[in-house]
């Protein structure tokens, strides 16, 4: 519980240092911001609570590889593994 509340108390220090300077400068990049904090913050605490994160290599092996069957297929070309 100690590591979530240390997550949180650091993306808090982000904000506070960061927002002034960003609400300066563009209102998108202010955005961008917060949903990449946002999305790190979800990220972290879930690993920190031991919650299984998946690979997004084995997501896009599963996309990649039936295409790349198909156009061996349609090419003629045999595969050596």
């Amino acid at each position: 519980m100690a590591s979530v509340l240390g997550i949180l108390s650091l993306a808090l220090l982000f904000i506070v240092y960061e927002a002034p300077r960003l609400r300066k400068q563009s209102m998108r990049e202010l955005r961008g911001f917060y949903i990449a904090l946002g999305i790190s913050v979800v990220f972290s605490i879930l690993y920190v609570l031991g919650v299984p994160i998946p690979n997004p290599v084995d997501g896009l092996i599963a996309i990649f590889e039936p295409v790349a069957g198909w156009v061996n297929n349609v090419l003629g070309v045999e595969r050596d593994s």
